[in-house]
């Protein structure tokens, strides 16, 4: 989905970590898409409370957030 190869995630536990962050980013945003297209206007810690994110994301939920509504 992000690019990456499947024997990507067999390696070692850096490049696992990226991938995975990578992955979450990508999650996030996919989350704001769809808030977006049914009108669903949330700030971010409800949106990361509605979606059941874990707090340890709460400040890549912020950046995507801001990316994505001063993007538009």
């Amino acid at each position: 989905m992000n690019g990456e190869a499947d024997v990507l995630y067999f390696s070692g536990f850096n490049n696992h970590s990226k991938i995975e962050m990578r992955a979450n980013r990508r999650a996030v945003k996919l989350l704001l898409e769809y808030c977006n297209c049914h009108d669903l206007s949330l700030e971010p810690a409800k949106f990361a409370e509605t979606f059941g994110i874990p707090s340890s994301f709460e400040d890549m939920v912020k950046e995507e957030s801001a990316r994505y509504y001063l993007g538009r």
